[in-house]
């Protein structure tokens, strides 16, 4: 499933009501350091099929053929995305002005603003999404699991449906036998 790889970005192939295009990270290390930066995935490596969606990118970063979108050499994504970023008047490197990514996270800027109680349900949020994410993988789990169980009980059901008229004459051969043996 193609999936867009910007941090807090649900756009996929299947939640696309935008029709975004998807684009791969560039071979160029240097630029696909960048957008890594920009996204706000620094020390992950994105696998071959890793995109981002044109959501992500300023018109002036993209040319309309057809039927695709396609990104000119040297984009950027500047849009939507974690890491801050100025704007400077067009020069000869377009991607020198990205700033680098501030060494605090962003949740610990916030939770320096925060009072205690702010703190605390701020944490227990987070437990509580995680503890729901726990619960949709079992919920998952047992789903597939029920699905596994289903499929053999059909499975023992047409054999036993195989086996019963079989079972059916062994019954009327023994009554016969039975008949013969009282004469």
């Amino acid at each position: 499933m193609v999936t867009c790889s910007v941090s807090e970005c649900a756009v996929n192939h299947r939640n696309n009501p935008d029709n975004y295009t998807f684009h791969r990270f560039p071979l160029d290390s240097i630029i696909r350091d960048k957008w890594l930066r920009l996204i706000g995935r620094v020390g992950w490596i994105p696998k071959k099929n890793s995109c981002i969606c044109s959501k992500h990118f300023l018109d002036k970063y993209k040319r309309k053929s057809r039927m695709n979108t396609i990104l000119l050499k040297g984009a950027i994504p500047t849009l939507f995305v974690p890491v801050q970023i100025k704007e400077r008047v067009a020069t000869s490197y377009v991607n020198r002005d990205i700033t680098h990514p501030p060494l605090k996270s962003q949740d610990q800027e916030i939770g320096d603003q925060l009072t205690t109680r702010e703190k605390y349900i701020l944490s227990k949020n987070n437990k509580l999404k995680q503890k729901l994410q726990e619960k949709q993988k079992k919920i998952r789990s047992l789903a597939a699991k029920n699905k596994r169980q289903t499929k053999k009980i059909v499975t023992l059901i047409n054999v036993l449906r195989k086996i019963e008229p079989s079972l059916e004459m062994e019954e009327q051969y023994s009554d016969i036998d039975m008949a013969c043996s009282n004469e």
